[in-house]
């Protein structure tokens, strides 16, 4: 759930970018940007993933320190939404540049951390026969969360005025997982 998770918060703009930019004022290069901090922030993250996965509960570190990143990540990406709702006079576009950044970096640094530990938890819990299936399950699921990116936002985010909705559902779902 943590790996599925990651990656349809990670992919939350590209699928509605014409409301993105509307709602934020931006251009589809920054939105390109929000994309892309995944990749970036990937390889540096992966060497402190290796190194935290083979410590003693590395794993148990992993999945903690998943849970807490990704509830921060939406967390930060919903403050702009509460800032406005509490004062009538702030604008959005203004204030929420930052912080969608931020946001999108703390999942992005989620990454390895959703996926790394999977082989390691299929060899940890599972048999040797039940091994390919387990590690299977879990590669799906983050591809799983990239996928349904695609058709859930723009089923949701029908106009620009529907972006802070999708977001309190991602963090929802990041509550469940934390």
């Amino acid at each position: 759930f943590l790996a599925f998770n990651q990656s349809i918060i990670w992919a939350t703009f590209a699928p509605i970018y014409k409301s993105t930019e509307i709602y934020y004022n931006i251009s589809e290069s920054t939105i390109d940007l929000f994309l892309a901090w995944g990749p970036i922030c990937f390889i540096p993250s992966l060497p402190l993933t290796y190194v935290l996965i083979n410590k003693t509960n590395g794993l148990r570190y992993c999945v903690i320190l998943l849970s807490i990143m990704e509830l921060l990540s939406t967390i930060v990406r919903v403050i702009p939404s509460i800032i406005i709702s509490l004062s009538s006079n702030v604008n959005i576009h203004s204030i929420s540049l930052p912080f969608i950044h931020i946001g999108q970096i703390l999942n992005a640094i989620c990454g390895p951390l959703a996926m790394v530990p999977v082989s390691q938890l299929s060899c940890l819990w599972f048999n040797t026969n039940e091994r390919t299936r387990a590690t299977t399950i879990g590669i799906m699921a983050y591809n799983l969360g990239s996928t349904l990116s695609f058709p859930l936002g723009p089923s949701i985010v029908s106009s620009p005025e529907d972006i802070p909705h999708f977001l309190y559902i991602h963090l929802g779902f990041s509550v469940i997982g934390f």
